[in-house]
């Protein structure tokens, strides 16, 4: 091997080891670099997701305190129980219905949600003696839901017990009921009933 050789193998040596270092710089440089940028991913991640909780928690705590201070729900049961007591307590021979009575106690979307389709208050004639029904509100079972999101919309699970009368004989009764409730000008209304099915117990 004459000596031109020999140098034109060490230069292709130098130049390849220090190709390969100068990788593996950059390798390792790159890796740091996608490290961190992981890691921040993750911190910020991390930050979004306590954000959230401690928005949720404001909200809770800023509800908490409206409910508090406005006796909210007992209003909003005072209201179901008076809706309640309307719908449940009718005299068909006085030319009554459940929905007749409600009127006061629910917004026109929560009138129009009980009432049948094509009814005119106005052209309700009284049953017959034999055909009257006779209707008493007796009790009910309230479970209130609030609306974290909004403080001026409640919903309220409704056990009602009723007595229905005809013909001399009276039988007892019970209905389950999800009534939504709105906040009106300071007055909550009943906005919508949807009978439920009545689990035994």
């Amino acid at each position: 091997m004459n000596m031109k050789s020999t140098i034109a193998g060490l230069v292709a040596l130098i130049v390849f080891v220090g190709l390969a270092t100068f990788g593996f710089n950059n390798y390792r440089k790159v890796n740091d670099l996608e490290q961190k940028v992981s890691k921040e991913k993750t911190v910020n991640a991390e930050n979004k997701k306590r954000i959230t909780e401690l928005e949720k928690l404001n909200k809770e705590a800023n509800y908490k305190l409206h409910y508090a201070n406005s006796n909210t729900q007992d209003h909003v049961k005072k209201a179901a129980v008076s809706f309640l007591e309307a719908f449940f307590t009718y005299d068909t021979g006085k030319g009554e219905r459940g929905w007749t009575k409600i009127k006061n106690f629910a917004t026109e979307n929560g009138y129009n949600s009980v009432k049948p389709a094509g009814e005119d208050v106005s052209q309700i004639a009284p049953t017959e003696k034999d055909k009257t029904i006779v209707m008493k509100y007796k009790d009910s079972e309230l479970y209130i839901n609030s609306i974290i999101d909004n403080p001026n919309k409640s919903n309220v699970f409704a056990i009602v017990k009723y007595s229905t009368t005809v013909n001399g004989t009276t039988s007892d009764g019970e209905m389950m009921f999800k009534l939504d409730l709105v906040n009106q000008n300071g007055t909550w209304l009943v906005d919508k009933m949807l009978p439920l099915p009545l689990q035994e117990k």
